[in-house]
């Protein structure tokens, strides 16, 4: 299958929380990782085309699960879908820091070397 998507996605189970209006957080699961955003498997559904504060815990590249960093930052939802039990929300990051932005960067390197070694 031909990707005709900009950036490449890559496949990850990582946790995650969303921050919703009322201020109560909502576990979610990350399962695949861009340059730009996430698609989350969330057990309720979010608005679309609206801001929500997430939380990511992103392995280190070296230390993998030894090594956990807390990703902050903003998502503006692009679509939620629902599928079978949950909903497949894809957001987009907004307001990542640079710090976190390349670590972001770093695992979707590490993935595509990997791609290529296969």
């Amino acid at each position: 299958m031909i990707e005709l998507r900009k950036t490449p996605r890559i496949q990850v189970i990582w946790r995650a929380a969303v921050k919703l209006s009322d201020g109560s957080l909502v576990a979610t699961k990350i399962v695949n990782l861009s340059v730009g955003g996430v698609l989350m498997q969330c057990p309720q559904s979010l608005e679309v085309n609206r801001e929500y504060q997430i939380m990511m815990e992103v392995p280190g590249i070296v230390g993998g699960a030894d090594q956990q960093f807390k990703v902050a930052c903003k998502a503006f939802v692009q679509h939620c879908i629902l599928a079978e039990d949950h909903y497949r929300i894809g957001v987009k990051f907004h307001g990542l820091s640079d710090l976190h932005q390349n670590l972001i960067d770093a695992w979707i390197s590490k993935a595509s070397k990997a791609d290529q070694a296969a």
